[in-house]
């Protein structure tokens, strides 16, 4: 017995040795992640002051280029003064000439040629001849000549050569104005156009108003640009805006009715506050922002429902999770089409209320339980779903760690500020469980695939992948000529 109880001791030491290792590992693994942001950081900044170099550059070449064709302008001046200066007094006497070769002699060869060729850009030169700037003072003044003395005035040269550089930039000019004018046509026109559109919205409550894609997309470009938000705010959250841009693709998805074929992703009416203001939707507003401000005007084209759907592609690939197969094909419709409230989980309800709610979308429970496994990102806030706190310890990391957390650790009731409730572990309060997540885990059905996720990452990275993407297609009008994109990862 005392052998017994000492290797039963022993047996308890290493499951809790095993124990603190698999805690040290996931923060390795936690701050690994984060020097990797804080390296991909580091090299934006640094390509940012590479491009910010370059421009300062390329402002100086044009500066000197400037400064040289003003040069090669004065020291032509000076040498043609200089051969009027050396000439007889009988060559500057009127000569007889036809009208059209005294025509001829109006305007200089070198500014035939300049004007010619302005849109030349000649070889950057840095060596300047600056003594030409002031030797007009160490010259003595002459008589001036007749203005009809056969194009030898100065003073007509520096006409004709000022009426030249003033043409040339005054052309030049007048083509970026018209370009900007046309621009702010087409600007303006667009504007109307929505606007019309969107009063035809109010009238006809049972058309939806679609928009076409009349221009190719450079879809992977999408994700690039949607991948290089997600760690832009440090003070938000867990520093990754990740999460909240699945949640938002999850909950614009997660409204279809294969009964009437209403709600899902297709129309992309979380955009509208009828649907965005929906309780389940609280905190929706900061994903939907950020794509707003930095995706929507790069790329107008791109449909709300594509660009919400992708962004949830980008927050799984980026954060270390399976690749998702993404086509687009959402098109965008009127605030008519929102759906009522109602159709997304509540946390605080049982297992018949979930299955109520995919079964309604044509989901089976291994596939609930695969999606479920999303809150291995993110984290309940008090203010927005009323419960609070992350799943596990690694909120901005996509792996199988939530299926270890809720099959193996001890849950207990703890109270809410706002008269909710939810299961906390023993071990570290801050980790958190919704009441129907442990009620999914209890029934009898569900339990053998979380115990199965939990053992096998591969299995759910697959079957994840497989409901994500059945989700966010959910009554999307395919015409089976979309193309299927698996992206290109950015910092994976």
């Amino acid at each position: 017995q005392r052998q017994q109880y000492d290797m039963t001791m022993q047996l308890t030491a290493l499951r809790n040795e095993i124990s603190m290792l698999t805690d040290k590992l996931i923060q390795t693994e936690e701050k690994v992640y984060r020097w990797k942001r804080e390296f991909k950081d580091l090299q934006h900044k640094f390509i940012q002051v590479v491009n910010d170099h370059t421009q300062t550059r390329e402002k100086l070449e044009d500066t000197c280029r400037m400064l040289e064709e003003s040069e090669h302008i004065r020291s032509r001046w000076f040498l043609k003064k200089a051969q009027h200066d050396q000439e007889p007094i009988s060559n500057t006497l009127p000569k007889k000439s036809s009208p059209r070769q005294h025509q001829s002699h109006s305007l200089p060869n070198n500014l035939l040629s300049r004007v010619a060729t302005r849109n030349v850009r000649p070889t950057l030169s840095l060596n300047f001849n600056l003594s030409l700037r002031r030797n007009y003072t160490n010259t003595p003044k002459k008589p001036v000549a007749a203005a009809d003395e056969g194009g030898h005035n100065p003073l007509l040269w520096i006409g004709c050569l000022s009426l030249g550089v003033a043409y040339t930039y005054y052309q030049k000019k007048q083509a970026e104005r018209l370009a900007l004018l046309a621009k702010q046509q087409t600007s303006d026109t667009d504007e109307n156009h929505a606007t019309v559109s969107h009063a035809t919205e109010n009238k006809q409550e049972n058309t939806p108003v679609i928009k076409s894609n009349s221009k190719n997309i450079d879809y992977q470009q999408v994700y690039n640009d949607i991948a290089e938000l997600l760690d832009s705010n440090p003070d938000y959250d867990d520093g990754s805006y990740g999460p909240v841009l699945l949640r938002l693709a999850w909950h614009s998805s997660g409204t279809f009715n294969k009964e009437d074929d209403s709600g899902g992703s297709n129309g992309g009416t979380m955009r509208f506050r009828a649907e965005g203001s929906h309780a389940a939707n609280n905190g929706l507003e900061f994903a939907r922002d950020l794509l707003e401000k930095e995706i929507k005007p790069k790329y107008p084209e791109l449909s709300y429902g594509d660009m919400y759907t992708l962004g949830g592609v980008v927050a799984i690939q980026e954060l270390g999770g399976p690749n998702i197969k993404w086509r687009p094909g959402r098109q965008d419709a009127g605030e008519n089409k929102c759906t009522p409230d109602g159709r997304l989980p509540d946390g605080s309800k049982n297992t018949d209320h979930v299955r109520e709610v995919f079964y309604r979308m044509g989901f089976n429970d291994r596939e609930i339980v695969a999606l479920t496994g999303a809150h291995v990102l993110g984290r309940c806030h008090l203010d927005r779903s009323g419960y609070e706190g992350p799943w596990q310890e690694s909120p901005t990391f996509f792996s199988n760690d939530y299926f270890k957390a809720i099959t193996s650790r001890q849950w207990v009731k703890k109270e809410l500020p706002n008269g909710l409730w939810q299961w906390s572990d023993k071990s570290n309060p801050d980790i958190m469980m919704l009441p129907i997540e442990i009620t999914m885990l209890e029934d009898k059905d569900m339990k053998p695939y979380f115990e199965l996720y939990a053992k096998d990452v591969t299995v759910f990275f697959e079957d994840f992948a497989n409901a994500f993407k059945k989700l966010i297609e959910l009554g999307v009008p395919f015409t089976g000529d979309e193309k299927e994109y698996v992206f290109e990862r950015v910092n994976m």
